[in-house]
């Protein structure tokens, strides 16, 4: 059965402050969600990015957002749209 975005593997969301940024399988959603807040974001050589932050203004480009001081960002469930975890930042 497909979800409300018409993929049935898309099962979770991310959004910031309400707006949605991914559609993914839970496993990858909580990779980029752990990423994007800071919890597992490890520098190591493989990547161009010297910092979190770095990969924040890299993100925020690509995504065309920004990740400003207060901006909140959410991890939900599609099925229900329940929330999950949130970051402010």
């Amino acid at each position: 059965m497909a979800n409300s975005n018409g993929n049935p593997s898309f099962t979770h969301t991310i959004k910031l402050n309400g707006k949605i940024l991914f559609h993914a399988d839970e496993e990858s959603i909580r990779a980029i969600f752990t990423n994007l807040s800071g919890v597992d974001f490890k520098v190591t050589q493989f990547f161009t990015w010297k910092s979190h932050d770095d990969y924040l203004v890299t993100m925020g480009e690509m995504l065309e957002v920004k990740f400003t001081p207060g901006s909140v960002m959410a991890l939900h469930q599609c099925s229900d749209d329940a929330q999950l975890a949130e970051h402010k930042f």
